[in-house]
């Protein structure tokens, strides 16, 4: 059985505040943060420079009004 799983490709962090917690993480860890134009709370998040190892990411308002602190990781899963 194959156990290995593909690279995350995209991960979103929900937040009660969504405005805050992206000046959190620009303080922080020096992201760039930028508010996704599309008619919904979304923040795109670039963790660093395309030619460095990582991945990118999104921070969003809470989907649910007790939804816990989480960390959402999005696999690419292809084929074989």
């Amino acid at each position: 059985m194959n156990t290995h799983l593909p690279r995350i490709i995209h991960f979103e962090i929900p937040a009660a505040n969504p405005e805050r917690a992206a000046e959190f993480y620009r303080k922080a860890l020096n992201w760039k943060i930028e508010k996704y134009v599309g008619g919904f709370d979304y923040w795109l998040v670039t963790t660093g420079e395309d030619k460095e190892p990582g991945i990118n990411g999104a921070i969003m308002r809470n989907r649910l009004s007790k939804q816990p602190s989480t960390l959402w990781a999005y696999h690419q899963l292809t084929r074989r």
